[in-house]
Protein backbone atom coordinates (compact mmCIF):
# COMPACT_ATOMS: atom_id res chain seq x y z
CA UNK A 1 0.00 0.00 0.00
CA UNK A 2 3.31 2.64 0.36
CA UNK A 3 3.56 2.13 -3.17
CA UNK A 4 -0.04 2.70 -3.84
CA UNK A 5 -0.19 6.15 -1.63
CA UNK A 6 2.78 7.54 -3.06
CA UNK A 7 2.10 11.16 -4.57
CA UNK A 8 2.26 10.83 -8.54
CA UNK A 9 4.39 13.46 -10.61
CA UNK A 10 3.14 16.17 -12.37
CA UNK A 11 2.66 15.22 -16.42
CA UNK A 12 1.36 17.93 -17.38
CA UNK A 13 4.11 20.67 -15.81
CA UNK A 14 6.00 21.85 -18.88
CA UNK A 15 5.84 25.67 -20.04
CA UNK A 16 6.50 24.68 -24.19
CA UNK A 17 3.02 22.92 -26.25
CA UNK A 18 4.48 21.93 -29.14
CA UNK A 19 2.24 20.94 -32.07
CA UNK A 20 3.80 17.50 -33.78
CA UNK A 21 6.46 14.75 -33.29
CA UNK A 22 10.24 16.23 -31.87
CA UNK A 23 12.80 16.03 -34.57
CA UNK A 24 15.45 14.27 -32.41
CA UNK A 25 18.25 16.80 -32.12
CA UNK A 26 19.54 15.88 -28.44
CA UNK A 27 22.20 17.70 -26.68
CA UNK A 28 23.63 17.18 -22.98
CA UNK A 29 25.55 20.10 -21.69
CA UNK A 30 27.41 19.57 -18.79
CA UNK A 31 24.33 17.47 -17.14
CA UNK A 32 25.35 15.65 -13.30
CA UNK A 33 22.73 13.32 -11.79
CA UNK A 34 22.01 11.76 -8.62
CA UNK A 35 19.23 10.17 -7.10
CA UNK A 36 17.64 11.80 -4.02
CA UNK A 37 18.98 9.92 -1.54
CA UNK A 38 22.05 12.02 -2.64
CA UNK A 39 24.81 9.50 -1.96
CA UNK A 40 26.74 9.90 -4.57
CA UNK A 41 26.58 11.39 -8.17
CA UNK A 42 25.79 8.76 -10.67
CA UNK A 43 26.35 10.61 -13.87
CA UNK A 44 28.90 14.12 -14.03
CA UNK A 45 29.85 16.71 -16.71
CA UNK A 46 28.28 14.70 -19.26
CA UNK A 47 28.29 16.47 -22.95
CA UNK A 48 27.79 15.28 -26.43
CA UNK A 49 25.01 15.89 -29.03
CA UNK A 50 23.06 13.66 -31.28
CA UNK A 51 21.81 14.63 -34.62
CA UNK A 52 18.13 13.61 -35.56
CA UNK A 53 18.21 9.83 -37.02
CA UNK A 54 21.72 9.01 -35.94
CA UNK A 55 22.65 6.39 -33.82
CA UNK A 56 24.42 6.41 -30.90
CA UNK A 57 25.92 3.54 -28.28
CA UNK A 58 26.19 4.08 -24.62
CA UNK A 59 29.10 1.70 -23.53
CA UNK A 60 30.22 0.84 -19.78
CA UNK A 61 30.30 -1.44 -17.02
CA UNK A 62 27.10 -2.35 -15.02
CA UNK A 63 26.33 0.51 -12.84
CA UNK A 64 28.37 2.98 -14.89
CA UNK A 65 25.27 5.13 -15.36
CA UNK A 66 23.97 4.12 -19.43
CA UNK A 67 20.24 3.96 -17.95
CA UNK A 68 20.09 6.44 -15.71
CA UNK A 69 21.22 8.74 -18.64
CA UNK A 70 18.74 7.59 -20.66
CA UNK A 71 15.54 7.61 -18.28
CA UNK A 72 16.27 11.31 -18.01
CA UNK A 73 15.12 11.63 -21.76
CA UNK A 74 11.86 11.30 -20.79
CA UNK A 75 12.05 12.82 -17.38
CA UNK A 76 11.66 9.48 -15.06
CA UNK A 77 14.27 11.57 -13.82
CA UNK A 78 15.33 15.31 -13.58
CA UNK A 79 19.16 16.19 -14.15
CA UNK A 80 20.53 17.86 -11.16
CA UNK A 81 23.26 20.08 -12.95
CA UNK A 82 23.46 21.22 -16.73
CA UNK A 83 21.25 21.11 -19.28
CA UNK A 84 19.25 18.90 -21.62
CA UNK A 85 18.21 20.14 -24.91
CA UNK A 86 15.72 18.73 -27.73
CA UNK A 87 15.28 20.55 -30.49
CA UNK A 88 16.88 23.55 -29.29
CA UNK A 89 14.31 23.43 -26.29
CA UNK A 90 15.19 22.66 -22.23
CA UNK A 91 14.26 18.98 -21.31
CA UNK A 92 12.62 20.47 -18.20
CA UNK A 93 10.17 22.92 -20.23
CA UNK A 94 8.18 20.13 -22.10
CA UNK A 95 5.70 18.07 -20.15
CA UNK A 96 6.37 14.63 -19.31
CA UNK A 97 3.60 13.87 -20.96
CA UNK A 98 4.76 15.21 -24.13
CA UNK A 99 8.13 13.45 -24.47
CA UNK A 100 7.27 9.83 -22.95
CA UNK A 101 4.61 10.12 -26.15
CA UNK A 102 7.81 11.18 -28.49
CA UNK A 103 10.24 9.15 -26.93
CA UNK A 104 10.26 5.15 -26.68
CA UNK A 105 13.22 3.30 -25.11
CA UNK A 106 13.96 -0.79 -25.95
CA UNK A 107 15.46 -2.18 -22.55
CA UNK A 108 18.31 -4.40 -23.74
CA UNK A 109 16.14 -7.61 -22.43
CA UNK A 110 12.89 -7.21 -23.88
CA UNK A 111 9.56 -8.08 -22.04
CA UNK A 112 6.21 -8.90 -23.36
CA UNK A 113 3.03 -8.68 -21.11
CA UNK A 114 0.71 -12.28 -21.68
CA UNK A 115 -1.14 -10.92 -24.16
CA UNK A 116 -1.46 -11.34 -28.19
CA UNK A 117 1.35 -10.17 -30.10
CA UNK A 118 -0.95 -7.18 -31.57
CA UNK A 119 -1.79 -5.70 -27.78
CA UNK A 120 1.54 -5.71 -26.70
CA UNK A 121 2.44 -3.57 -29.90
CA UNK A 122 -0.63 -1.04 -29.61
CA UNK A 123 0.07 -1.16 -25.09
CA UNK A 124 0.25 2.81 -24.27
CA UNK A 125 -0.58 3.74 -28.03
CA UNK A 126 -3.99 5.68 -26.46
CA UNK A 127 -6.01 5.24 -29.49
CA UNK A 128 -7.64 2.47 -31.41
CA UNK A 129 -4.81 1.08 -34.01
CA UNK A 130 -6.45 -0.64 -37.18
CA UNK A 131 -5.54 -4.16 -37.56
CA UNK A 132 -3.06 -2.59 -41.17
CA UNK A 133 -1.56 -0.70 -38.49
CA UNK A 134 -0.54 -3.59 -36.35
CA UNK A 135 0.41 -5.72 -39.00
CA UNK A 136 2.78 -2.95 -40.03
CA UNK A 137 4.65 -3.09 -36.61
CA UNK A 138 4.90 -6.69 -36.51
CA UNK A 139 6.31 -6.81 -39.71
CA UNK A 140 9.18 -4.20 -39.15
CA UNK A 141 9.98 -6.29 -36.01
CA UNK A 142 11.24 -9.34 -38.04
CA UNK A 143 14.14 -10.36 -38.83
CA UNK A 144 15.30 -10.55 -42.17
Amino acid sequence: MEIVRQEREPLSDGKVQPVGPVKGEIIFDNVSFQYEDGNNEVLKDISFRCEPGQAIALLGSTGSGKTSLVNLLPRFHDYTDGHIFLDGVELKDYSREYLRRQIGIVEQEPFLFSRSIGENIMYGVGRDVPQAEIEKGRQSCRRP
